[in-house]
């Protein structure tokens, strides 16, 4: 193999390993927060349980819609007087309403309000 050759060669594969490193990067970059290509609806509905050190929450609507999921952690989390107030001192009975985004990873509570105590 000829020396001009070599040299070909070297430029091509390091022109391949840039791209390859570049797109992995591109991919990588994507998955962080796994928010592309999310949805997001809304939910209505009764705390039946709630577990702050796991940042879980089972909510269930009139229908009986929703179910267990998790609490982003920068979730925005609001009482009925529109003061923001943190994951633990939601309880268990009072009713919200909830902004949930389907992820890869399942379901994303991302905000959350109390719209009645008991």
């Amino acid at each position: 193999m000829s020396r001009a050759t070599r040299i070909v060669l070297a430029v091509l594969a390091l022109g391949l390993g840039t791209v390859a490193t570049v797109g992995w990067t591109t991919v990588a970059h994507a998955q962080v927060g796994e928010q592309t290509g999310s949805t997001s609806t809304a939910l209505t509905g009764k705390i039946t349980a709630l577990d702050a050190k796991a940042h879980s929450i089972t909510v269930v609507g009139a229908n009986g819609e929703g179910g267990k999921m998790a609490v982003d952690p920068k979730a925005t989390i609001k009482d009925n007087s529109k003061k923001q107030i943190a994951l633990g001192d939601l309880k268990v009975g009072w009713r919200v309403e909830a902004s949930v985004d389907t992820r890869p990873s399942g379901p994303v509570v991302t905000y959350i309000e109390v719209v009645e105590v008991p």
